[in-house]
């Protein structure tokens, strides 16, 4: 299972080739896709902004998908990552901090078009 990263998902429902590639690959491997809370909030940011049609869609996509829970173990490592990134002068924005801890805790590779998840060393990224 992948845990699918908001870049994704909003490629996906914009019909990018590239992420329409990846999904296919992804599906093929046979097993259901994951989600964290905070992409699918990310995700119905732009529903809510676009048209009733572009709401049902990411509607559907969502309701495809495994929903990753966020628990302690995941804000304790989502602010153990801030705090290196921040050492090290290399910050993320909490928000991909939180979905970086939730790919790593539930042990997902995470599937994104955004190359900052790089700099979180313990991450399993896909980049398309």
């Amino acid at each position: 299972m992948a845990c699918l990263d908001t870049s994704f998902l909003i490629d996906v429902l914009d019909g990018a080739a590239a992420a329409r590639e990846t999904m296919e690959e992804l599906d093929r491997e046979g097993e259901r896709h994951g989600v964290t809370p905070v992409a699918a909030a990310e995700l119905w940011i732009g529903a809510n902004l676009g048209s009733a049609r572009e709401f049902r869609r990411t509607e559907e996509l969502l309701e495809s998908l495994l929903w990753l829970e966020v628990d302690r173990s995941v804000a304790r490592r989502a602010g153990r990552i801030q705090a290196e990134l921040i050492e090290s002068g290399s910050e993320l924005g909490f928000n991909d901090c939180l979905i970086a801890a939730t790919a790593i805790e539930h042990g997902q590779e995470l599937v994104t078009g955004d190359s900052d998840f790089d700099r979180v060393p313990e991450l399993r990224v896909r980049t398309y």
